[in-house]
């Protein structure tokens, strides 16, 4: 995963992000925390004040995800029709 900086006009990615064996489906970003879903089937909680990650792993390719309102928990579905 890529992240650019849209106040300037860099074309080189200001971060890379690896450790995902597939391509990610979703990301959703709150603050210092960028969560991922891959097809993988993992879903990455990147900290980026911390330097942490956070791995939960699925037995099927996750497609999309929510995160509730606490930011506490967050469900997933998979393409085995599952949350």
């Amino acid at each position: 995963m890529r992240c650019w900086d849209n106040r300037n006009d860099a074309y080189h990615p200001i971060e890379i992000i690896k450790g995902f064996k597939d391509s990610v489906s979703q990301v959703s970003v709150f603050g210092a925390h960028i969560t991922c879903a891959s097809m993988d089937g993992s879903v990455k909680v990147f900290d980026i004040r911390k330097g942490e990650v956070t791995t939960d792993e699925m037995s099927e390719a996750i497609q999309r995800f929510d995160i509730a309102k606490s930011r506490k928990a967050y469900v997933v579905s998979a393409t085995n029709n599952k949350l």
